[in-house]
């Protein structure tokens, strides 16, 4: 949950530059509010221009239990994923993400 949340915010900042999150005690307080509490995940090969690269695609649920005003801040950094992606290859096709409720 840690990389997931960071990414989000590493994401979020970078669009939002009039409203971004840099409180290293509010990053601590919704990383400590998400769980995993299911997941399922299999393992890809990934076709990058002429070459497969180890990958994988699943399924995650996410588990937040955390006060409304961190639950918000943490619905708005994952429906932001939606759009931008998450990890370092979106730009690539990777890091795709969507929820589903």
């Amino acid at each position: 949950p840690e990389l997931i949340v960071k990414s989000a915010i590493q994401k979020w900042n970078v669009y939002a530059k009039g409203f971004t999150i840099s409180d290293a005690g509010l990053i601590d307080d919704i990383v400590k509010s998400v769980k995993i509490s299911k997941y399922a995940l299999e393992s890809i090969s990934y076709p990058l221009k002429k070459i497969y690269i180890p990958a994988f695609t699943g399924k995650l649920t996410l588990q937040v239990d955390a006060p409304e005003n961190i639950s918000r801040i943490f619905n708005m950094l994952i429906h932001y994923l939606e759009i931008s992606g998450i990890g370092i290859k979106c730009s690539l096709g990777m890091g795709g993400f969507r929820i589903i409720k």
